[in-house]
Order: C-alpha cells, then sequence, then structure tokens
C-alpha cells in the first residue's frame, strides 16, 4: 500500500514540474513576439508658444501614411496623420493652437499599417512668448504698514505672456511713486527665476499712499 502512494506521488511531482516548464515555454514565446520599434525618424523645429512649429519625417517607406505623436510638456498628446513623398519624406505644421504651453516637447513617428511601436524620439522648445502686462501679476503680502522705515511690505512680480508661461531671466525694476520709499531686492537672483518670479521689499518713513509701478527693463516695458 505504502508504495502505491509513493508512487503516485512520483507521478504527481513529475506533471507539476511538466506544467512548470511548459508555461515557462509560453513566457519565452510572448517575449520572442514583443513589437519592433518603427525605422522612421522624425525632428522639428524650435518656436515661440501660439506659433507653428515644423515637423519633418525622413526614412520612412515612400508614399506611405503616418502617424505622427507629439508630447506637450504637460504630458498631453496629440495624434497628427501624413503621407510620405516618393523619397520617403514629409513635412507638416504643428498649429499654434497646440502649442500655447512653454516647454520640451516630444515627437514620434510610425506607420500605422505595421504592427510596430513609435521610432525615435525627438525633442523641440516651445518658449515663452513677449511680456503680457494684463496676465503679469504685482501681489503684496499686506497692504498697509507702519511709517517708521523698519515696517516692510513685502512685493512679489510675476512675469506671464499672453498663455500664463512664465518669464524668466528677465530684470525687473519696481518704482514707488514717492521717492522717500526704499525699494530693496529680496530675491537672491538679479532677475526673474523660473516661475518668472522676483521679489522686493518696500520700507517707508513717511504716511500716506504709495502707487508701485513694475518695469520690465529686459523687455523695457
Amino acid at each position: 500500500m505504502s508504495s502505491k502512494i509513493v508512487h503516485t506521488l512520483a507521478r504527481l511531482t513529475l506533471l507539476a514540474t511538466l506544467l512548470i516548464n511548459l508555461m515557462g515555454g509560453a513566457s519565452l514565446a510572448m517575449a520572442s513576439t514583443s513589437t519592433r520599434a518603427s525605422f522612421v525618424e522624425v525632428d522639428a523645429v524650435d518656436t515661440v508658444a501660439g506659433y507653428s512649429a515644423l515637423i519633418r519625417a525622413f526614412n520612412a517607406p515612400s508614399n506611405t501614411d503616418l502617424e505622427i505623436k507629439v508630447e506637450k510638456p504637460d504630458g498631453a498628446e496629440i495624434i497628427l496623420t501624413t503621407t510620405t513623398d516618393r523619397t520617403g519624406k514629409t513635412k507638416l505644421d504643428l498649429e499654434g493652437f497646440y502649442t500655447k504651453k512653454a516647454g520640451i516637447y516630444t515627437v514620434e513617428a510610425r506607420v500605422p499599417t505595421r504592427d510596430e511601436a513609435y521610432g525615435p524620439a525627438s525633442t523641440f522648445q516651445v518658449y515663452a512668448d513677449t511680456l503680457s502686462p494684463s496676465r503679469s501679476l504685482l501681489q503684496l503680502n499686506r497692504q498697509t504698514a507702519q511709517a517708521n522705515g523698519n515696517d516692510p511690505v513685502e512685493v512679489q512680480v510675476t512675469l506671464l505672456d499672453q498663455y500664463a508661461n512664465p518669464l524668466s531671466g528677465h530684470t525687473v525694476q519696481v518704482i514707488s511713486s514717492r521717492k522717500s520709499d526704499e525699494i530693496v531686492r529680496i530675491s537672491s537672483l538679479p532677475y526673474t527665476n523660473e516661475q518668472g518670479r522676483m521679489a522686493f521689499s518696500v520700507y517707508s518713513r513717511q504716511a500716506g499712499v504709495s502707487t508701485l509701478i513694475v518695469n520690465d527693463t529686459t523687455a523695457n516695458m
């Protein structure tokens, strides 16, 4: 009786080993059929927010439909379609409606009728547009202060373009309507940071109302 039990367990063990081997083989077979990347290459020309960007594709089959994917800085994706010429090249414009966000864009292409992934990626830069006085911000941490020359009001200037993209690397001058007021830059950098911001402190020894004016000396505005 015991010999039969041992024999049965041996067969079960053999069966389990066989199933594991079969599963391993299936896994290897799946790995070998992975989708290959396209040979189609793309590049694009840098542009300014709100303006079109030229995209070029090459190393593609002649007279073939292409699918081009553009990924924006915020992760949103745009799918464009075009057709190559007899030399396997094509070009198209990414309309300014899609380039309002400044930053790095990624572009890839493939032949949609083939079982292939997108080809090698390329990047292009969209720069912020010119200064927008209506979108830029002047913010105070409070509206009143003691007129003792030692009670500062903090002023934060944020320079933005018409699409609310920050303007970095700009020099800023804050001017008070009263010459007796003292204005001191408290930002570590002498120009706006990556968020388009620059901070100042305003001191006054004279009671009254001060009106502050911001001048972007880089853009002369």
